[in-house]
């Protein structure tokens, strides 16, 4: 509601005028983040997980790039739905051609929008256990060997240092060389700095968002609980965003403190923050029992401490990997129909919105899906066929609010606007 200004229009009133009309340009440029302005045509792919080919095949299909992955969409706006790490061998590939893509479309007037899905943010916070290991080799080059060895060599160092404090040697750092470089093979020390804060793609991924709505259609990688959906759709980002620098700053406190080195992954960085919060508490039962010593200790240990390894130990409940959270929700494909149509509702009136659009959850065999009377489209049709057998690329469009999937070979309309 506009507040009436009750004095003659004078100077200042026209420059309180002015500073409203700012403030509301920066606030729409704020909901731009997780807004775009309506296109004639919107494309959303999703997961592509490493499948080069089988995405600029999608991609002629819909006809946005040509035979040399330039843009030739127009002012469509393409809606990458995330994950495109994992899994396949051409992720890297993938992140250059979506980087392209971004810079290349609005100098024909159109837009391409890539979102963080669940296996981004795995990988931003060190967990590699779906990194096909031929990704590596892409990262690797002819110092890969020395960053290898200087890495376990780290490593032993930190080990040992970390035995004599802790009184012990737990297992996260008793790891034998040939296992432990096994775990990293050529390749694997460059993909960790190349997703880090400081690395080319990981600054990359960390500014994408989670969800975003284009003309009423909301899209994103996985889903929203209604039990646990924020305010706002720019809640959602700021919340996984916020949870990524919280994590970002977790390990290089642990890095600094030399409790972990550049080369953990986020399996090993827990175990050392649990080995820690065992010590603690170790020191805190002494002090306890009247050892000055353990007193005098825990009076001088920094709070941030504390903070960081509670925030490592809790970074399952996170947005980041909490079931019902914004990366892992799986209900849009595993609701009833009954249970869905009604939460569905809710979630669409929340929002404003006509339809949710995600992926996540592989649609096999290779179909895209509406649910919920045309309300949510499932579009992960198992791109990477080789992982998902019977999968293939789909695309699916909204022009002129009539739902089309998009196939290699064929398309099918899905749902028209009602009369």
């Amino acid at each position: 509601m506009t507040r009436r200004l009750n004095h003659p229009r004078t100077g200042r009133t026209r420059a309180i005028a002015l500073a409203l009309a700012g403030l509301a340009l920066l606030a729409a440029a704020s909901a731009g983040r997780a807004a775009a302005p309506a296109p004639a045509r919107l494309v959303a792919v999703a997961d592509i997980h490493g499948a080069l080919g089988a995405f600029q095949e999608i991609l002629r299909a819909a006809r946005l790039i040509d035979e040399r992955d330039r843009w030739i969409g127009g002012d469509a706006i393409l809606v990458q739905t995330g994950d495109y790490l994992d899994r396949g061998a051409d992720v890297r590939a993938v992140m250059d051609l979506l980087m392209a893509l971004e810079r290349g479309a609005p100098r024909a007037g159109g837009r391409a929008h890539v979102l963080l899905g669940n296996h981004e943010t795995m990988n931003l916070v060190g967990e590699t256990r779906d990194v096909n290991p031929e990704i590596y080799t892409t990262f690797a080059d002819r110092d890969s060997e020395k960053r290898r060895e200087r890495a376990w060599n780290d490593y032993t160092r930190v080990s040992d240092d970390r035995a004599r404090a802790l009184g012990s040697r737990p297992k996260v750092y008793d790891v034998p060389r040939e296992t432990w470089l096994a775990a990293r093979p050529p390749g694997f020390v460059e993909y960790l700095a190349a997703l880090g804060p400081d690395g080319r793609y990981g600054r990359w991924l960390r500014e994408r968002p989670v969800v975003m709505t284009v003309d009423g259609t909301v899209l994103m990688h996985a889903g929203l609980d209604p039990d646990t959906a924020p305010a706002t759709l720019e809640d959602v980002n700021r919340q996984v965003r916020g949870d990524l620098e919280a994590f970002d700053g977790y390990r290089k406190y642990l890095v600094d403190q030399k409790i972990v080195t550049p080369a953990f992954t986020l399996p090993e960085i827990v175990a050392a923050a649990q080995a820690e919060a065992e010590s603690l508490t170790a020191l805190v039962d002494r002090a306890r029992a009247g050892d000055q010593a353990a007193v005098e200790w825990l009076q001088r240990l920094d709070r941030r401490h504390l903070d960081v390894i509670r925030g490592v130990l809790d970074v399952g409940q996170s947005s980041l990997f909490a079931t019902d959270g914004p990366m892992w929700f799986r209900g849009f494909a595993n609701w009833s129909d009954a249970e869905g149509a009604e939460r569905v509702d809710w979630l669409l009136d929340r929002y404003h919105a006509r339809r949710f659009v995600a992926g996540h959850t592989p649609q096999l065999p290779s179909d895209v899906g509406g649910r919920f009377g045309g309300r949510v489209f499932l579009i992960d049709t198992g791109m990477l066929a080789s992982r998902y057998p019977g999968g293939r690329a789909s695309a699916l469009e909204v022009a002129d609010e009539v739902v089309t999937a998009i196939y290699a070979d064929s398309t099918t309309v899905l749902a028209r606007p009602s009369r």
